[in-house]
């Protein structure tokens, strides 16, 4: 499960007829292959058209792009450097992303 702040930032935006959430998203103590189970209603969404992320960074400084995968309604993280997914147990717990939910 993640653990999506909907606190510290504005989280509820309507924009014309859609609405746009944006939050910060804690990564995973152990990430899964294949993806942070997240459904589109933690986003505080009943439908999902668009989920964009900035890069996550920690402190090594290794640099992530985070997906959002309709199909398994998964955050997947995947290295910037090489294009590959993360490991398989790796503690991303450390890392704060700001994200945005578009949808109804």
């Amino acid at each position: 499960m993640p653990t999506i702040n909907k606190t510290t930032l504005r989280f509820q935006d309507n924009a014309g007829i859609r609405r746009r959430n944006i939050g910060i998203y804690t990564g995973p103590a152990s990430y899964v292959t294949g993806g942070d189970p997240c459904t589109v209603a933690q986003l505080g969404l009943d439908k999902l058209e668009i989920f964009l992320t900035e890069h996550g960074v920690d402190d090594t400084p290794e640099q992530y792009i985070l997906v959002y995968n309709r199909t398994t309604s998964k955050i997947m993280w995947f290295l910037c450097d090489d294009g590959d997914e993360v490991d398989n147990a790796t503690d991303l717990s450390g890392i704060d992303v700001r994200f945005e939910a578009v949808g109804h």
